[in-house]
């Protein structure tokens, strides 16, 4: 009996392993710093694939749409700064929050061959926004599928 009750363990381990392995925000979206209070939640559209991370002790939120046609377009007169993700350079611009209680925002598009990254963010106020931009600067897009 306890020969079984170990087996049963063990490949109740696995299953629970085998399924965590799998989660596709783990493949799909990119890596934020471990320290951040940020967890992916994943969806997947028919020819794309969008990933949101929310800190509610915070008010912040990271969304990353990935890729061929984002509704996203630059409007220059809305440019906020210059800033990079990872390696990359990027132009953030003013983004408007719609609501859940954020107050200010910014978003920016990353091309990479055919495919589009459009990445924005949401915080409760400006000084949430600054930091939360220097999160932004952490994302790995690394081994992203």
């Amino acid at each position: 009996m306890r020969k079984n009750c170990l087996i049963f363990t063990a490949l109740l381990a696995c299953g629970v392993a085998g399924a965590a392995a799998e989660n596709p925000a783990d493949q799909r979206c990119p890596k934020l710093p471990a320290a951040s209070g940020f967890v992916w939640q994943y969806s997947r559209g028919p020819d794309f694939d969008v990933c949101y991370a929310e800190n509610k002790d915070a008010a912040q939120l990271v969304g990353v749409y990935l890729g061929f046609a984002p509704s996203f377009h630059a409007d220059p007169k809305l440019l906020l700064r210059d800033g990079k993700i990872g390696a990359d350079a990027v132009h953030w611009y003013r983004k408007q929050p719609k609501d859940g209680g954020f107050g200010a925002g910014a978003e920016t598009l990353l091309e990479s061959g055919n495919s589009k990254r459009h990445v924005w963010l949401l915080a409760r106020d400006a000084t949430s926004l600054d930091s939360l931009l220097k999160t932004a600067e952490s994302l790995s897009f690394a081994g992203v599928k």
